[in-house]
């Protein structure tokens, strides 16, 4: 899915279902990258969470460590910052256990 396409969805289930929360968040320190987020009842699915996630794709992983004895190794990520990836995660929300469950392929078209 691209960009555009993601766009496209998150405007057609604004109009379909309107949104209850749309946010963008930080994938954290260690790891750079953003997430969107969009949370939704979609009819009788339910409570439906949406994340779009891009980040650099991962390019190299350095390791630096020593023979000696008692020494730590230290493990370092290289990220190619021209090249993007992205995804795209669908999650449903269980009543019963409070928690969100992530969906595979059957997701239905919306």
């Amino acid at each position: 899915m691209t960009r555009e396409k993601w766009l496209e969805t998150v405007e057609k289930i604004r109009r379909q279902f309107g949104l209850e929360t749309e946010r963008q968040e930080s994938l954290g320190d260690e790891l750079p990258g953003e997430r969107q987020v969009v949370e939704f009842q979609a009819g009788n699915l339910g409570k439906i969470k949406m994340e779009w996630v891009e980040k650099p794709r991962l390019k190299d992983v350095k390791t630096t460590y020593s023979n000696r004895i008692g020494s730590s190794t230290k493990i370092e990520n290289v990220y190619d910052e021209q090249e993007l990836v992205n995804y795209l995660n669908v999650f449903k929300w269980n009543e019963s256990d409070q928690t969100w469950e992530k969906m595979g392929n059957e997701f239905i078209n919306l």
